[in-house]
């Protein structure tokens, strides 16, 4: 077969299938930005200056990280 024919099939499906990509997608995208975002929040060396608690911000938002990421995992393999 062409290879156009399988692109075609492709466009047309994602095309028709919009309605169930297009939130997944977006779902992926989020729970990334999220992952990321708490990354880089536990690592921020400013965090240790926080008067209260301050010492264990970063580990609370490494475990933080953790959680999400299971729940990232859950979501995109459902």
């Amino acid at each position: 077969m062409n290879s156009r024919i399988f692109l075609r099939l492709s466009r047309d499906n994602i095309k028709k299938n919009a309605k169930m990509y297009v939130p997944y997608i977006l779902t992926c995208v989020l729970m990334t930005a999220m992952i990321y975002i708490i990354r880089s929040l536990s690592v921020n060396p400013d965090l240790s200056s926080i008067p209260h608690g301050g010492a264990t911000l970063p580990k609370l938002l490494k475990y933080g990280s953790y959680v999400t990421s299971a729940f990232a995992v859950v979501i995109v393999f459902y």
